[in-house]
């Protein structure tokens, strides 16, 4: 027996009043994934995506915080780590960032060479 894939709740058309409200926002400002360990996640995206490390937080509750620069926009990438939280559980093709390179094979060379 094959399982059914879970179906969205239905969401009504937007009114007038919804998208009045929607207007409000202005801006993208940042995603966060929560990872297992910040200081290895952060150089890789430093050393092998080039990427630059913007600022560093701790949360309220503990967690640290690492915010990445993304070119050609003003949203960062937050990575978040919390212990507390235990390992991170990611299914296949859950989600996924996507980033424009000048040229795909130079790219894929650096990339290999770095492991």
């Amino acid at each position: 027996m094959v399982a059914a894939a879970p179906v969205a709740p239905e969401v009504p058309a937007p009114t007038r009043e919804h998208t009045v409200t929607m207007s409000h926002i202005t801006k993208f400002l940042h995603t966060r994934y929560r990872v297992d360990d910040l200081e290895r996640t952060v150089k890789f995206y430093r050393e092998v995506l080039g990427l630059r490390e913007v600022s560093r937080a701790v949360s309220p509750r503990g967690s640290k915080l690492a915010f990445i620069e993304l070119p050609g926009t003003d949203a960062q990438l937050e990575l978040t780590e919390f212990k507390d939280s235990g390992p991170v559980k990611v299914q296949p093709d859950l989600t996924h960032l996507a980033f424009a390179v000048d040229d795909l094979e130079a790219f894929a060379k650096h990339a290999a060479a770095l492991g």
